[in-house]
C-alpha cells in the first residue's frame, strides 16, 4: 500500500513539474499498434465489420474495420502486421482519447491548448500528437480518428 502512494506521489510530482501536456493517447484503453487478439479481449467481437464502402459513408474513408455501433468507434489494422492502425471515434458514441479526455464533442481549441500545439487545428487537418501518432480532423466534428498515418 506504501508502494503504491509513493508511486502516485511521483507521478503528481512529475505532471506537476512537467508541462502538463499530454502524449501517447489510446481509445478505451487501446493503442495504435495493439494485436486484434489486444482488441478482441477487451471488447470482443465488433457489430460489424465494414466493408470500404461502408467505412466510407460511415467516416468519409474507405478504411474498411471493426465497428463497435454501441460506443461510437470503428477500429483498423494494418494489413500486413495485423496491429492497430486507426482508430476513429464517432460524434454520437462514447467514446473519447483516454489521455486527454477529448472526442468530437471539444472544440479544436482544446485540442491544441491539450498538446501544446503551435496552432489551433481546422477542420480538413492533419496534426501530430507525439512520434508516430495522429489526429486526422477531415471529418470533425463528425468523427475524429486517431492514427500513425499523416497523409
Amino acid at each position: 500500500m506504501i508502494y503504491i502512494k509513493k508511486l502516485i506521489l511521483c507521478f503528481m510530482i512529475v505532471f506537476v513539474m512537467g508541462t502538463g501536456f499530454v502524449f501517447a493517447e489510446s481509445v478505451g484503453g487501446i493503442s495504435l499498434g495493439m494485436s486484434k487478439q489486444d482488441v478482441l479481449s477487451a471488447y470482443g467481437k465488433p457489430t460489424r465489420i465494414l466493408s470500404k464502402a461502408e467505412s466510407r459513408s460511415l467516416c468519409g474513408d474507405p478504411i474498411g474495420g471493426w465497428y463497435y455501433q454501441k460506443d461510437g468507434w470503428l477500429v483498423t489494422f494494418n494489413s500486413d502486421s495485423g496491429q492497430v492502425d486507426r482508430i476513429v471515434i464517432f460524434n454520437n458514441g462514447t467514446r473519447r482519447l483516454d489521455n486527454s479526455g477529448l472526442n468530437c464533442s471539444s472544440s479544436l481549441e482544446e485540442f491544441a491548448e491539450k498538446y501544446g500545439l503551435s496552432r489551433v487545428p481546422r477542420q480538413g487537418s492533419i496534426v501530430s500528437i507525439d512520434d508516430g501518432e495522429y489526429l486526422v480532423f477531415f471529418e470533425y466534428p463528425n468523427s475524429l480518428m486517431f492514427t500513425i498515418y499523416n497523409n
